[in-house]
């Protein structure tokens, strides 16, 4: 039976007038729609899950791996507008090799400084592989990569892409795994499950490999590691099987992205590790044979955490397997013909193209870089050129080596003035057959400019400026880039001045992430939740600053007292029975209500909390306060006492302990801020103040 997946979108855009914001994943919010108008998936998602559960519980799922490499056959659809192979938007066969070549590094964890971790569950090699299809749907060679020159899909929103997609584009979903790469749309990366889907979208942007691995174990059914929750601070782990990601080898987690952390230092921004007891968990309590609490997984690959991503886990295979066992092994079968080693004899690929101009005899020059991907010798090359009504094609002799790329420049071709789409081709005329010529032609858009004036008495002047933009849209002095444009501007004296622009797209990118508080009920920004967004800022030029705000809300904190004084007294200046509400400004400079419970005592022999607050004040001391790596609390009362520490917004962070003559408390690991510390005995309880550097 074959069970629908989930829509996963890794990020959406909305766009503002002068920034572009991406937003968190849309993934709880299209399964819930799903579920809400669709009984059906709904069912079989629950059908999915209960089998997935019951295969863990299994005896035979205890078994350990038999090493057994599962071999996914890859096609990659490249869809562009007139973009010229090279460029961001149609990457040429080399950087698709590259990147799904480090991709398979990083589901087995065998790529270059791939970290090692303390856990034994972190970073295991997942035994799953990637190749590009080698055989098409009709048994004919392929490279695996097909490119569609197509203005109409090449942008636009995933709702209006996939349709098309999935019906139009995509090779059998049983046999193959479909990846499409697209100019612009509304997703950084998206996998569509179900029986009508089934492929991966990723905007040719965001492309590489993390971004890959992250989609393919969506691909699997891998969930994100963080809570669904928006204000859902720590998720429940009573049943690791039940809830969170389904996968008890992820630390439980609150929200996406670093919550404060490094790569390197996580935080623990989640207490709930222990709290399902039996022994799916493997981080229940160590006293029964557990590993403990544990600091947040950013290194997961199914977090918002793109710097750190770095693992898998056992747990995430043991699901990515089941998945496979369950949904995908007609493409296992077929991976033994579609993803053949042997190269075939002849087989060349056009890699990018260049065209610039002499600046002395004004005429065009295209400088076309080819790989030999065949076992056999290039020795002569046909290239056609088609502008317009114009066409040139001519046989070169060359000698290009098998499993080599090599760039050629040559002879200067006479290009139609003005803005051209030029269609370049390449193929062996020797009688050689290529075995495969969806790699063999390009398109790129040029502005040929205007034949260069010149008069009998002077000679141009000729400068060239380079200027680096960050996209292929933006414009440089009316040009579209990227390209080398020609502008010729008369002087005063009749001659020529002539300006070789050089527009260079440079995908570097400045990169900030800063983490900002504010309290509840406030909006820094047009925003009053927390969360991770992402703000892109573009210049003229089209470069683009990236800014990472990590945005979390200071609760306005509510305290209620139950304060007893004896007559005659005050308390806060209150001196009858009766309850008080009191406005505060909290360490944080948020809005802290104090609730005061008064009773005030009439008998002789009155015992109030004041008495209370005065055996704390008299007999207990904690130093240093401020604190930073240890907190010391020494107490000379004779009576049984016990404390316990909270956070400032009520989270317990130390667990009730009896108070002994003297205690230490290591705080060197907590997050900086205002704490509370809560004295108990049997005539009540005091609170004291403490804060940690």
């Amino acid at each position: 039976m074959r069970y629908p997946l989930v829509l996963t979108l890794l990020l959406w855009y909305a766009i503002k007038p002068q920034a572009q914001t991406l937003i968190s994943c849309g993934t709880d919010i299209i399964a819930q729609q799903s579920a809400d108008t669709n009984p059906t998936y709904a069912n079989e998602q629950l059908a999915y899950e209960v089998a997935y559960r019951h295969k863990l519980r299994s005896p035979v799922s205890r078994k350990k791996s038999n090493n057994v490499l599962f071999l996914f056959p890859v096609v990659i659809h490249i869809l562009h507008d007139c973009s010229p192979i090279g460029s961001d938007n149609n990457p040429s066969d080399t950087k698709i090799k590259e990147v799904l070549t480090r991709t398979n590094e990083r589901f087995s964890h065998s790529y270059t400084n791939a970290p090692s971790f303390e856990s034994p569950l972190y970073g295991i090699d997942t035994e799953i592989e990637f190749c590009l299809a080698s055989v098409n749907p009709d048994e004919e060679f392929t490279t695996g990569i097909l490119r569609h020159n197509d203005s109409d899909y090449s942008s636009g929103p995933i709702t209006e892409l996939s349709p098309y997609f999935g019906e139009s584009l995509a090779w059998d979903p049983s046999q193959y795994l479909n990846i499409f790469l697209v100019a612009n749309t509304d997703v950084a990366g998206v996998y569509l499950g179900g029986s009508e889907r089934d492929f991966i979208i990723i905007n040719t942007t965001f492309l590489w490999d993390g971004l890959l691995a992250h989609e393919l174990g969506h691909y699997f059914s891998l969930k994100h590691i963080f809570s669904n929750e928006v204000d859902q601070a720590c998720p429940l782990n009573t049943d690791c099987l039940l809830q969170g990601d389904f996968v008890c080898d992820t630390p439980p987690k609150g929200m996406a992205g670093k919550n404060g952390g490094t790569c390197d230092l996580p935080s623990n921004s989640c207490d709930a590790d222990e709290d399902d007891l039996s022994e799916n968990n493997p981080y229940r309590p160590v006293s029964m044979g557990g590993l403990g609490d544990q600091a947040d997984m950013l290194s997961n690959y199914m977090d918002y955490t793109g710097d750190c991503w770095a693992a898998f886990t056992q747990g995430q295979k043991a699901r990515m397997h089941f998945n496979i066992e369950e949904r995908r092994m007609s493409q296992l079968l077929g991976s033994i013909t579609t993803c053949m080693e042997t190269p075939p004899l002849y087989e060349i690929a056009l890699e990018a193209v260049q065209i610039i101009q002499d600046t002395i005899t004004s005429t065009w020059i295209p400088i076309i870089t080819i790989a030999n991907n065949g076992n056999a010798d290039v020795t002569e090359l046909q290239v056609t050129f088609s502008a317009a009504t114009t066409r040139f094609s001519n046989e070169y002799a060359t000698k290009i080596e098998p499993n080599t790329i090599t760039s050629i420049t040559l002879p200067s071709v006479d290009f139609p003035s003005g803005l051209q789409e030029v269609f370049i081709s390449i193929a062996p005329s020797d009688d050689t057959i290529d075995a495969y010529i969806g790699n063999n032609q390009t398109c790129l858009s040029m502005d040929f400019g205007t034949s260069v004036s010149s008069t009998s008495n002077c000679q141009p002047i000729v400068f060239t400026k380079e200027v680096i933009v960050c996209n292929n849209n933006a414009r440089v002095d009316g040009h579209a880039g990227p390209g080398i444009f020609r502008d010729t501007f008369p002087m005063s004296n009749g001659c020529d001045s002539i300006r070789i622009l050089d527009v260079v797209v440079s995908s570097a990118r400045i990169v900030s992430e800063i983490d900002a508080s504010i309290c509840e009920g406030e909006i820094l920004e047009g925003r009053s939740e927390k969360g991770a967004y992402i703000d892109i800022f573009t210049s003229s030029t089209g470069c683009d600053s990236l800014r990472i705000l990590n945005l979390s809300i200071l609760p306005t904190l509510e305290e209620t007292v139950a304060i007893s004084i004896c007559n005659g007294e005050n308390y806060q200046g209150h001196t009858t029975t009766g309850t008080y509400i009191d406005t505060l400004v909290s360490y944080s400079g948020c809005d802290s209500i104090q609730i005061i419970k008064l009773s005030v005592e009439d008998t002789g022999n009155c015992l109030t909390t004041n008495t209370i607050e005065s055996l704390i004040a008299a007999n207990i001391t904690f130093y240093p306060n401020p604190a930073t790596e240890r907190l010391f609390i020494q107490s000379t009362v004779q009576e049984t006492i016990s404390y316990a520490i909270y956070s400032i917004t009520g989270i317990l962070i130390q667990q009730p302990s009896l108070l002994k003559e003297r205690n230490e408390v290591k705080v060197q690991e907590w997050t900086p801020g205002l704490y509370f510390i809560q004295f108990t005995t049997k005539k009540g309880h005091s609170t004291r103040k403490i804060v940690v550097e």
